[in-house]
């Protein structure tokens, strides 16, 4: 459904204006990618809306979204089941209350796991140079222990749930 719609739009796109446009296969990949992105995250807002946590899972939202961008991690073949897992990913944890100790464990666990995975499954997603990895894997184990001090329940879930999304997983898309 996603991919026919985005190329419904990308050939009336390509109807309006032929000459100054991408191939019609470049738009619709870089559709389905917004149509993904949109989707998911008015998704993952209306639970927290409907559950009385809308900034609890904005924050969630932003907190997984930093982390994936800058460390990567395992990649669904299907749209929908990544807009499912995003969903999911990152409407519970505002929901979840952990006892300190267990925050602080998941947070230990998220900085150790992402020095040595992180980041990881970025090749063919962007542009960034392998030459920067090493700076990313930094930033990435700085975000994470910005929970030592914040003490979140929802950002050591998300840090872990991020670390393990870092492992090599059989039918996801890895690089």
């Amino acid at each position: 459904m996603i991919e026919r719609a985005a190329e419904r739009i990308a050939l009336a796109i390509k109807q309006a204006n032929a000459e100054e446009t991408a191939s019609v296969a470049v738009m619709k990949f870089a559709l389905i990618l917004l149509i993904n992105l949109v989707v998911a995250v008015a998704g993952a807002l209306a639970v927290g809306a409907a559950t009385g946590k809308f900034w609890d899972t904005f924050l969630s939202l932003v907190w997984f979204a930093a982390l994936r961008t800058i460390g990567g991690g395992y990649h669904f073949h299907s749209n929908y089941l990544c807009i499912v897992a995003t969903i999911a990913i990152v409407a519970v944890p505002p929901h979840v209350r952990l006892p300190e100790s267990v925050v602080l464990a998941l947070t230990v666990t998220s900085v150790c796991l992402a020095w040595w995975l992180a980041p990881s499954h970025l090749r063919g997603y962007n542009r960034i140079s392998e030459s920067v990895y090493p700076w990313l894997r930094l930033i990435v184990i700085a975000w994470i222990s910005m929970n030592l001090w914040l003490q979140s329940s929802a950002f050591s879930l998300l840090s872990f749930i991020h670390v393990l999304s870092n492992f090599e997983w059989k039918g996801g898309k890895g690089a």
